[in-house]
């Protein structure tokens, strides 16, 4: 399929001449991939701004890959009405070899007579600017579609006139030439990764700092909201700093994302048990009820969502993930309008430093820590969610907790809990520091120079956090009296974690890309692996200094590398508690 469209700059550029646009559906590595490349000379003739942005572009069977260099906002219009689609492209020297791959000439299609086509001249074989990835190709084709013969070209109607698409005889031999790539947007994610690598040693910098006027005014609204049952479980309010009634109608993207869910349970049976599971065990611990017939018709927010498979996990296999960001007809989403507050997690390396003090360490888990608060009743229909009951039939449920995938879900969760030790803490003095500077996310890590002293903490850590409904698990201690004295019989035994990197030349397709994402995923902030950390930073400057490509393979530059380096870069084990 290709068209003729006007190609616009952006607001600041005045229409180029006529660009040939072939259309094609590109494969992309997940659905929020951006979208279509296009030719650098383009961008230049356009006087386009190009912003910096680095990703690969992958051929079919993982064929040779090209860099983009850059990516850009283009406006392409119809020559045959205002119609236009706005696309961020990425840019390519070169997008594709000159299309079609073969000379034809025009055919008897009278089904395709009197139609305007947005290319004339398809048959033609000429260069191609652009190509319009997927995700822009449902802004730009329409319903008709016109059918002939199966072995004639179908015509599909789009805003830049009839696209024509299918088989045609060719009475010469044509060559072949596949046009298909991957988009992968793990350029950035691996220099983000490599970073982190060099700059982990590096003492953080003190973040204390006084809150920002938005951020006293979220900390006085949890305050003067926040409120414990009869039980001690907390229930708490959304902090809002705007108004809720300023959202649209959510129902549509939330009913589009279960119809594709439900699609994807027909296909996969094990899929389906899993989020069968999960949802029943959300109704039955009630932190998720129906919405009845008479519900209010105050401002709703139905949240779309999607499981996520966690097949090494022990306890949750499957684990539902709510998108707070879905836009509304409005444009704005639920996370749009929630306060954040200050961060309330601590640094990793003051938690370590702070444990590593003690001769004895244990370690627990807060189970379902965003569930074990309630979210306040008036705020449950801005928690809706769809699902369906035994028939498939479509019902409405609140969310009654607090939902991760909201914005100021961790805010609150972290921020119920230190409310638990101001309220507690008294009751359970030994408890605090491990709660005041031995939590991360929902772990906490507790320590001391003696067994009996270290039982003492656990036993007051689980009281504490039981008392205001938060239930530990997953015990891990470096003394087994410590684990009889907390673990309850289901619980399961202390572990040992392994940090392991192997790479073998014989079975691994050993690149550089490999490598560099295999060594900077070592994390050793306190240097207790620095002999290993030593050797893969060697390694990898010797990798730059050979200049060598991300995709080359290891026979074509394994003789650069010394046998002891790489050994020392890629493979290293150690013994830490979990």
């Amino acid at each position: 399929m290709s068209a003729h469209v006007k190609a616009h700059g952006g607001a600041r550029s005045a229409p180029t001449d006529t660009t040939r646009c072939c259309m094609r559906l590109i494969s992309r590595t997940h659905q929020r991939s951006r979208s279509p490349p296009q030719l650098q000379s383009l961008v230049r003739q356009l006087n386009i701004t190009r912003h910096h942005f680095a990703i690969l572009i992958t051929g079919i069977s993982g064929g040779k890959t090209t860099q983009t260099r850059g990516v850009a906002l283009l406006k392409l219009r119809s020559l045959y009405s205002s119609s236009d689609v706005v696309i961020q492209a990425h840019v390519l020297q070169t997008v594709t070899n000159i299309l079609s791959s073969f000379n034809a000439a025009p055919q008897q299609w009278p089904h395709l007579t009197k139609l305007t086509l947005a290319d004339p001249d398809f048959l033609t074989p000429r260069p191609v600017d652009i190509i319009i990835g997927a995700d822009s190709y449902g802004q730009i084709i329409k319903p008709n579609i016109i059918k002939q013969d199966p072995l004639m070209p179908i015509a599909q109607l789009s805003i830049f006139g009839w696209l024509v698409l299918g088989p045609v005889d060719t009475s010469s031999s044509a060559s072949a030439a596949v046009h298909h790539a991957s988009i992968q947007e793990k350029e950035d994610a691996l220099d983000e990764l490599l970073s982190r690598f060099w700059t982990q040693e590096e003492v953080p910098e003190n973040e204390n700092h006084d809150l920002t006027p938005d951020e006293q005014r979220c900390e006085k609204y949890f305050k003067s909201t926040v409120s414990r049952d009869s039980a001690g479980r907390y229930t708490v309010r959304i902090p809002f700093k705007s108004s809720p009634d300023t959202l649209g109608d959510s129902y549509l993207a939330a009913h589009r994302c279960l119809q594709s869910l439900l699609r994807r349970l027909s296909r996969d049976d094990n899929y389906r048990r899993l989020y069968h599971q999960f949802m029943t065990e959300y109704r039955e611990l009630t932190h998720m009820k129906k919405v009845s017939p008479v519900s209010s018709q105050l401002t709703q927010y139905y949240l779309p969502y999607h499981g996520v498979l966690r097949p090494d996990s022990a306890t949750t296999k499957l684990r539902v993930v709510f998108n707070g960001s879905s836009a509304s007809t409005f444009g704005r989403s639920l996370n749009d309008l929630m306060h954040t507050r200050a961060k309330l997690h601590l640094d990793v390396t003051d938690v370590l430093l702070w444990i590593r003090q003690f001769r004895h360490l244990v370690a627990t888990d807060i189970t379902k820590m965003y569930r074990q608060i309630n979210v306040h009743e008036d705020d449950w229909n801005l928690q809706r969610i769809l699902w369906i009951d035994e028939l498939l039939n479509e019902l409405s449920y609140y969310l009654t907790t607090v939902t991760y995938g909201t914005k100021a879900a961790p805010f609150l969760a972290l921020r119920t809990l230190l409310q638990l030790v101001e309220d507690e803490g008294h009751n359970f003095p030994l408890a605090v520091p491990s709660i005041l500077r031995g939590r991360y996310v929902d772990d906490i890590f507790g320590g001391a120079d003696t067994v009996q002293q270290l039982i003492k903490i656990s036993l007051q850590l689980k009281n504490l956090c039981m008392a205001g409904g938060f239930p530990l698990a997953k015990w891990h201690a470096t003394h087994p009296d410590v684990l009889a004295a907390v673990q309850a019989e289901k619980d399961q035994g202390s572990q040992t974690l392994h940090l392991t990197i192997a790479i073998s030349s014989q079975t691994d397709h050993l690149t550089k890309r490999l490598v560099l994402s295999e060594v900077a995923q070592i994390f050793d902030p306190l240097g207790f692996a620095s002999p290993v950390v030593i050797k893969a930073k060697m390694l990898l400057q010797e990798l730059w200094l050979h200049k060598l490509l991300q995709e080359h393979q290891w026979d074509q530059w394994e003789h650069h590398c010394h046998p002891s380096s790489l050994h020392g870069g890629s493979s290293s084990e150690r013994n830490s508690p979990a």
